[in-house]
């Protein structure tokens, strides 16, 4: 049943993503939880397709303690232009796509 799929999918992106905090809040490798959170990631996007805004608590805070320019780069992006309704306009753009990038900015940090 989809439902139960979904919801299958929905905890251990959850899972994933707790041991990955509770990795960066203890100091402990972050490699082997990055792995497991990119491929629950990847797995959930790919079902659902969702693109725009990513945000959960923890989440840009953990993500800075992988010290990635990759992720970095995708968490730090600000809207670009000559004018403010282009700035906008980059902006909107950006946020549109915002978790596939994060993703693979992740999934490029994850590679051994």
């Amino acid at each position: 049943m989809r439902a139960d799929t979904d919801l299958v999918m929905q905890l251990r992106l959850k899972a994933a993503f707790q041991d990955l905090v509770a990795a960066a809040a203890n100091d402990r490798g972050l490699e082997s939880p990055l792995r497991d959170f990119v491929t629950a990631a990847k797995t959930w996007q790919q079902q659902h397709g969702y693109e725009c805004a990513w945000h959960w608590p923890e989440l840009d805070e953990t993500m800075k303690k992988l010290k990635s320019p990759a992720v970095d780069a995708v968490l730090d992006e600000q809207g670009e232009g000559k004018t403010p309704y282009d700035r906008v306009e980059d902006q909107l753009r950006k946020t549109e796509t915002f978790t596939t990038r994060l993703i693979s900015a992740m999934e490029q940090s994850a590679r051994p």
